[in-house]
């Protein structure tokens, strides 16, 4: 019996083109790995400079919290920071989309 023969080579390009298509998602996924971490790390630099700076005795939180040119670079920092980890969410988002 020969019912559906017609179909076998469009169902064969259609897997075909779905395995392509993960394949591809899955390169994606994995070359944008190394970009997501790094902006991770980069996002944690500034808790590691303020535990150095408390470590060479520089009271660095004092500074931060207790005057207001400190508290504006906190400020400032925290929003750069954010802005820093959205924009890479978002470039990594739309290369995947893409």
């Amino acid at each position: 019996m020969t019912v559906g023969a017609g179909l076998a080579p469009l169902v064969d390009r259609v897997a075909s083109t779905l395995r392509t298509a993960q394949t591809h998602r899955q390169d994606v996924t994995a070359q944008l790995a190394g970009p997501r971490t790094t902006a991770r790390m980069l996002a944690a630099l500034p808790a590691l400079g303020l535990l150095m700076g408390s470590a060479l005795g520089m009271r660095p939180l004092s500074f931060l919290f207790g005057s207001l040119p400190g508290f504006a670079c906190l400020t400032a920092g925290i929003a750069l920071d954010a802005c820093g980890l959205w924009w890479t969410h978002r470039m990594a988002t739309h290369a995947e989309n893409a």
